[in-house]
């Protein structure tokens, strides 16, 4: 499964975020979520602090989540709180 994120990713952000994953994840069959950032333009903590919570989540559910199409600016973000690390980047 795929989901596409654009605009920004911040605080007021996060419960619509997680609304709109949690369902991927708990009813959907599959053993992959892939979540598109090509559209993302800008993370927050709280952004950040969402996509490690549904990474949690989706491991628990035995699914495996990435992140494509990560731009120069959130992989600066990414790499420097080592979650390049946590997160299968294609």
């Amino acid at each position: 499964m795929r989901l596409g994120l654009s605009g920004r990713l911040e605080v007021g952000d996060t419960l619509d975020f997680h609304k709109a994953c949690q369902p991927v994840i708990k009813d959907l069959g599959g053993s992959a979520l892939q979540l598109d950032l090509e559209r993302l333009s800008y993370i927050d903590s709280s952004g950040i602090g969402a996509l490690v919570v549904m990474h949690n989540r989706a491991r628990d559910e035995g699914w495996r989540m990435s992140l494509c199409n990560c731009s120069g600016d959130i992989m600066k973000v990414l790499r420097l709180l080592n979650l390049h690390r946590l997160f299968h980047i294609v």
